[in-house]
């Protein structure tokens, strides 16, 4: 497996591609939201060559609040698009988004008529595919709707967040990989402990979850791709101290669980 992590558009791009390369990452992940992704696509250049100025891979980009399947009418296809060739231009492994908000009674069959078509462009452009779950742009906000989506589409590719899926999904992180992780693409981190009172946010490793547990069920279905560390939560993301921390704490603690062999 590959180590990489998320840098958001408002961090100091140059700062973390700087700290990717001193830390030995294995790739960057840029995601971005629907306002600020048309301004960002623009800057391809600016990006590429600071990433080739720094030897840094991208493991993926991904846009987020739009989906595969919206509506006629809206500018998600537009924003997927033009992510997707902004993807290919800075050499990303994966592209992803959501699986869209359809209109009707079948999402599952709005998502199969459009998705061979979106994943035949992406391969095309030498890029993994996938879709995450549970949030907006996303119409897959459950295990069953989950199952509905893998029947009616089979290569769904799939990002998972274990947090997400808890949060999200209301699933079982364990049962979700267990059942899907055969169309796993592209694989988050980030932590989660539920106290009495609320809940903190912490890296992988020191939250309460068992990534032991998951990491071996991923190992089961011979997953060789990315893990990417999200810093998350007000303690962690915030400050760019802070979200460095969050990263080396999550790939110290996980990487024995990635090694090959």
């Amino acid at each position: 497996m590959k180590s990489a992590f998320i840098i958001q558009p408002q961090q100091d791009f140059t700062d973390f591609v700087a700290f990717a390369r001193d830390e030995g990452v294995d790739g960057v992940e840029l995601m971005y939201f629907k306002p600020e992704a048309v301004e960002a696509f623009s800057r391809v250049a600016e990006r590429k060559r600071i990433l080739d100025d720094h030897g840094v891979a991208v493991s993926a980009v991904a846009t987020w609040h739009v989906g595969l399947a919206d509506p006629p009418g809206s500018d998600s296809a537009d924003i997927i698009a033009r992510g997707m060739d902004y993807a290919a231009e800075l050499g990303a492994s994966c592209f992803f988004t959501g699986a869209g908000e359809p209109e009707g009674d079948n999402p599952a069959a709005a998502l199969a008529d459009c998705y061979e078509d979106w994943r035949s462009r992406a391969e095309e452009r030498g890029l993994d595919f996938c879709c995450y779950l549970g949030h907006k742009g996303s119409y897959i906000d459950s295990e069953d709707v989950l199952a509905e989506a893998l029947e009616a589409v089979p290569n769904l590719g799939l990002k998972i967040d274990p947090v997400g899926l808890i949060r999200n999904l209301d699933a079982d992180p364990n049962d979700i990989l267990f059942r899907f992780g055969a169309n796993l693409t592209y694989f988050h981190v980030k932590g989660l402990t539920r106290l009495r009172d609320g809940e903190i946010e912490p890296p992988p490793g020191f939250d309460a979850l068992r990534w032991d547990v998951m990491f071996g069920i991923l190992l089961e279905h011979g997953y060789d791709g990315f893990v990417s560390a999200e810093p998350h939560g007000p303690y962690w993301a915030r400050e760019p101290e802070r979200r460095k921390a969050y990263i080396r704490h999550t790939l110290r603690v996980l990487g024995p669980y990635m090694a090959d062999g």
